[in-house]
Parts: structure tokens; sequence; C-alpha cells
């Protein structure tokens, strides 16, 4: 796809201060905004993301890449948009699933940086269908996320430091994501389970106390999110994981919580307690 709009966009002859407009979801917004960054050493974008994962995370922070065999958002760079707007009416035409996966993205926010972001998902909890419907509350939860992604990004463009606390529930989603070849599993479910094991790990490493791991993986389960998966291998998103950007030194760096609202980078040592994590997580 990426060719296919370089070879259109030469052939009507793209120029520097021309505009690329990425209209639609994650992918979408990934998509344009590695064509803006790579097509004549970068032209403008503005991004109107349609979805609410892309609303509430993709569209924001200037992540843009492309997924390959191996491993997803390989292939990338850091293009940050021109401008980003977001309208809430985009997402009338969403299918439920869609929506219940952009949840996912929004309570990874809460559940790193938002304490009390994280009681507004808690005081709904099992009532997803009316906080779709709230415009009020959904543009709320929305304005939050935008916040809060905005402001991590702003203070570390390029990943080196604390923008990896928003890998929250990435390691083991995306690993899930490669192992099902992306079809079975949306982004939002693979990282929703992602942040069950997290979780889970966290608690093992007494982190966090048992009450805290149980109230996250109900609120995740309350918004019709998957806690498990089945009919991946494991020794598969296993060897995914190993491929994944954020190995230092051979050893795998987790996003785990301290506490609600109180995210920690952890490498641990060895693959023993992931193993243990996605065996329990396995849904037979």
């Amino acid at each position: 796809n990426v060719e296919l709009i370089y070879k259109w966009l030469f052939e009507n002859k793209i120029e520097r201060q021309d505009l690329i407009i990425a209209l639609g979801g994650g992918v979408v917004c990934d998509l344009a905004g590695y064509v803006a960054a790579t097509v004549l050493r970068g032209v403008k974008l503005l991004s109107i993301p349609t979805s609410l994962l892309a609303m509430t995370d993709a569209a924001i922070g200037g992540k843009t890449a492309v997924n390959l065999n191996v491993g997803k958002n390989l292939i990338g760079v850091i293009k940050q948009p021109d401008a980003i707007l977001i309208d809430v009416n985009f997402l009338e035409t969403l299918p439920e699933r869609e929506i219940t996966e952009g949840m996912a993205e929004v309570i990874k926010h809460a559940i790193i940086l938002d304490k009390t972001l994280f009681q507004t998902f808690d005081e709904h909890k099992g009532k997803t269908s009316t906080l779709i419907q709230d415009k009020k509350l959904l543009l709320d939860i929305i304005v939050k996320s935008v916040r809060i992604k905005s402001m991590i990004v702003s203070i570390d463009p390029n990943e080196k430091n604390i923008r990896k606390i928003l890998n929250f529930g990435h390691t083991i989603g995306h690993a899930l994501e490669v192992a099902s070849k992306y079809k079975s599993l949306l982004h939002g479910e693979a990282v929703a389970i992602g942040m069950v094991g997290a979780t889970q790990i966290s608690y093992k490493l007494g982190y966090i106390s048992e009450e805290d791991m149980k109230n996250i993986i109900a609120i995740i389960e309350s918004y019709n999110l998957p806690v498990s998966f089945k009919g991946i291998s494991i020794d598969s998103i296993m060897e995914y994981i190993t491929f994944d950007k954020k190995v230092v030194n051979k050893q795998v760096q987790f996003i785990l919580i301290n506490d609600i609202g109180v995210p920690t980078i952890t490498t641990l040592p060895d693959n023993q307690l992931i193993l243990e994590t996605l065996e329990g997580l396995q849904d037979e």
C-alpha cells in the first residue's frame, strides 16, 4: 500500500508544500503518516482520526510505521502531524466491537497515569453502551486521554525514556497480533489481554495487591474486552516477544505498575515469568 500511494503521489506531481490528509483509523493514520514523513523527505500532515482507538492513541504522538511478518510497527519514523482534528460524531458509524477495542487504550491511560479516569471506568463498569451514548462523558474521556498522551509525547517524543510507559500491555499485545497473523484480534483486544498479563506480572513481583489486580482485570472484562486468548501457540508468542522493539540486551522490558496511576519500567531477567503468565492467559 505504501508503494501504491508513492506511485499515485508522483503520478500527480506531489510538491514539498503539499499536504497529506489521513482520514481513518489507526492503520490509515500510520500509513499516511509514514508516507508524509518519507515522500520528498517530508511533507505536511493533517490527521483526522475516525475511530476511538485512533482518536485517543494512534493519531497522537507522531509514531508512524508499517508491519512486517516478523513483528508489528518495525519499520517507521516519528512524524508529528501539523494538526489533528477529532470529531466524536464519526464514532456513531462504528461497529460496537471497534468502539470497545478503542476503550482498551483509554483504560490503559487510566491505569498508568490517571486514577480519577480509572475511577470513572470503575463507576461505569458493565455499562459500555451507556458510556458510548453519553456524548459529553465520552468527549470528556477522549479529551483526558488525549491530554495524557500529548503530555508524555511532548516530554519524550522519540521514546528514549518516559514515553515507554505508554506500552503498558503492548509487549504481549503486539506479539499476540503478529502470532495470530493480524486476523483474529483487533489491536485493542490484543492490548487488553496484554494489560491483564502485565497486571498479573505486577502482582507476582509484589508491586500491586491482589485486590488491585482483580479490580483491573474486572474492569477490562466489563468493557467486553478479552482477558484470555485461544488458538495461538505460546511458542510463537514468545518468539515475537523477543523481536519486540522494547527488548534491551536481549532482555524483555515490561511496563508494569506499582499502583493505579504509577507505572514502572522493569527488565525481566528471564522469560519464565512471561511463559507462566501466557499459560495462565491461554483459554483451552
